[in-house]
């Protein structure tokens, strides 16, 4: 009743709390047939590595800019080691954001999240635009959500399509909790760890993005789910069933006491 009208938002709130150093471009080779080789190896082209800018140092670290609406805000460093392993770092007190954003189409009312730059890359490739969490699985503060959320909150719905494993899972979870369980579909990536890996084995990744799966209310237990143990239950099982005098009927019915 003071005449006073308009939003606050908690992105505004929080970021008065924090005081982010703004990293420095960083200092990258010019000689990077290595690095489009290794991406090559991945399925993922030069073009989408040009596209999102990653590039290569002379400790020879794969170079992974974060963009804000235009503006470097952070710059992750990945490491590839021997059998498989491999090392990250970031910049020191950097905005934590989300990898991908600025290149979301200004249309697109659906926003995609992945674990990884790996998977945005992948995804890319075949034209699906997706963002994902700078922390990767362990981001459990998620803190990007709340740097982005003029960005995240313009979105009437999103697909969670992070790795298929345990850290996954618990990236999901968070994710599902921070964005709500009515706005979110979960992505089903079947024998794959994820959007990369079926990328690798010539998947139409657009197939899977599009069969995400909305998450079933609390109390509400999806029939498919329960179908064999239904099954084992009521045919199967040996608990006081008697027989209908016919045996071709025994085979579809089985009655019991209860």
């Amino acid at each position: 009743h003071c005449g006073w009208s308009g939003s606050v938002f908690y992105r505004d709130k929080y970021e008065k709390k924090r005081n982010y150093t703004k990293p420095q471009q960083p200092k990258v080779i010019t000689e990077l047939d290595g690095l489009y080789e290794y991406f090559q190896k991945r399925h993922i082209s030069k073009d989408t590595v040009s596209k999102y800018k990653i590039s290569l140092n002379n400790q020879n670290e794969i170079v992974i800019p974060y963009y804000k609406y235009g503006e470097l805000v952070n710059v992750k460093y990945r490491k590839n080691l021997e059998q498989g392993k491999k090392t990250f770092r970031q910049e020191a007190d950097t905005e934590k954001t989300l990898f991908g954003m600025d290149l979301i189409p200004e249309s697109q009312s659906t926003l995609i999240w992945v674990e990884g730059e790996m998977d945005v890359l992948a995804l890319a490739e075949q034209g699906i635009y997706s963002v994902s969490v700078p922390c990767g699985g362990n981001d459990g503060k998620l803190e990007c959500i709340e740097n982005c959320y003029d960005f995240v909150e313009k979105f009437d719905e999103h697909i969670i399509a992070v790795d298929n494993d345990n850290t996954g899972d618990i990236l999901k979870q968070a994710l599902v909790n921070r964005l709500g369980k009515y706005k979110c579909r979960l992505v089903n990536w079947k024998q794959y760890k994820d959007a990369n890996e079926a990328l690798i084995a010539d998947e139409d990744l657009r197939d899977f993005i599009e069969k995400a799966e909305y998450m079933c209310p609390d109390g509400i237990v999806n029939y498919c789910d329960c179908f064999d143990s239904l099954y084992s239950f009521n045919y199967e099982s040996d608990i006081n069933y008697y027989s209908t005098g016919w045996q071709s009927l025994d085979k579809l019915i089985k009655l019991r006491t209860g």
